[in-house]
């Protein structure tokens, strides 16, 4: 039965029963025990009616409230919204609709560093703006975290936006702590460490005849930016992949050129460059590295050939000495992250049986092949 209003429900009550019940009052002295069924009928009508009244406004205050908690509790505004309007910008968010719009105004007072050009936006583009806010909320609540936003500016010549900053954002126990800007560069790592954090990424290329530049940079506890370098060593793509700090206050940088070299390159407290040192390995990225004692451990990565396991020990020189891997007859290792602590090195890995006839489906080639079989 849909949710009618009291007045609505009073006007559908025949006629003859609302007269009959008007002059119920004057009859009753005469006819005391003459009451009609319809008048009877007329007020169990209206009661019910109450009832359904009642029962639509509990739903709608308790559909409010939720749609409120929502609101409080992702960060939005509902300033200038009525009630109706609430609960339809919580619907369509939480049904993943973005449609309503209401949805749109709301998110662009909360959402940041997004620009909606479109007056009416698409439901696509609210949904990315939502999952932004999403990870927004997913910054830790302890210790030290970060984020990265990138803006982007039109370029008239080119005809299309290009890279205008990267802004890099420091939080501590869930807030705030500070914000640096990086010009025409990709953030796309960064490493703390109790004085100041590491920043790294590459440069912005408009074609292939570009060359991708690495970038390194500190920046203090406050977000000032000490200083930033431009890595330069005669290749055409260079990519950091690590930054490590050494015990004498210089820091390490742990590089790839070309797409096939190890690169390791050395720079004091100020940002100029002590040392450089390059090692033809292949076709193989750099997954993660880590201290080992005076030199450093380094993860190399070519899922294709099957090498999802492959370590390097490297000197302080850059020197690539020794190189092992994890592997059984039946499974394949994945490390996924590596550390060092008090002299040891802790791997972070998972194992899956190894697949027959990948076919590009690594990891989940046996499964797909048994699901469809």
């Amino acid at each position: 039965m849909k949710k009618e209003t009291l007045s609505q429900i009073i006007s559908q009550i025949d006629e003859k029963y609302i007269d009959e019940a008007t002059m119920f009052e004057k009859k009753s002295a005469k006819h005391s025990h003459g009451v009609k069924w319809g008048v009877i009928a007329a007020c169990l009508v209206l009661f019910i009616g109450i009832g359904f009244a009642a029962t639509a406004f509990v739903i709608e205050a308790r559909e409010y409230k939720t749609a409120i908690s929502f609101f409080e509790e992702n960060g939005l505004s509902a300033e200038g919204l009525s009630r109706k309007e609430v609960k339809a910008v919580y619907r369509d968010i939480t049904t993943k609709s973005f449609t309503y719009g209401k949805t749109a105004e709301v998110l662009k007072q909360v959402i940041t560093g997004w620009e909606i050009e479109q007056v009416e936006p698409t439901p696509e583009e609210l949904a990315a703006l939502w999952d932004r806010n999403l990870w927004m909320k997913s910054i830790s609540q302890n210790g030290i975290d970060y984020r990265v936003d990138y803006e982007y500016v039109l370029d008239e010549k080119l005809g299309y936006e290009v890279l205008e900053k990267s802004v890099l954002e420091c939080y501590g126990d869930g807030k705030k702590l500070w914000s640096a800007e990086f010009t025409d560069i990709y953030v796309e790592g960064y490493a703390y460490t109790k004085d100041v954090t590491a920043v790294w990424g590459s440069s912005e290329i408009y074609s292939s005849s570009d060359t991708l530049y690495g970038w390194i940079a500190l920046v203090d506890n406050t977000g000032k930016v000490m200083w930033q370098q431009r890595l330069n060593h005669g290749f055409k793509i260079e990519n950091v992949s690590s930054i490590l700090k050494n015990t004498d206050g210089t820091w390490s940088v742990i590089s790839r050129g070309d797409l096939k070299y190890i690169c390791l390159s050395c720079y004091d407290s100020d940002g100029k460059e002590l040392s450089f040192h390059e090692t033809e390995v292949g076709n193989f990225g750099i997954r993660n590295v880590a201290r080992l004692g005076d030199g450093y451990i380094v993860q190399l990565w070519n899922q294709s050939s099957g090498d999802t396991a492959l370590l390097y020990k490297m000197n302080q020189e850059g020197t690539l000495t020794d190189s092992f891997s994890y592997e059984t007859d039946n499974c394949d290792y994945y490390i996924t992250d590596m550390v060092e602590f008090e002299g040891n090195v802790y791997l972070s890995a998972y194992a899956v049986p190894k697949q027959h006839d990948e076919g590009g489906r690594h990891e989940l080639a046996n499964v797909l092949d048994y699901v469809f079989s």
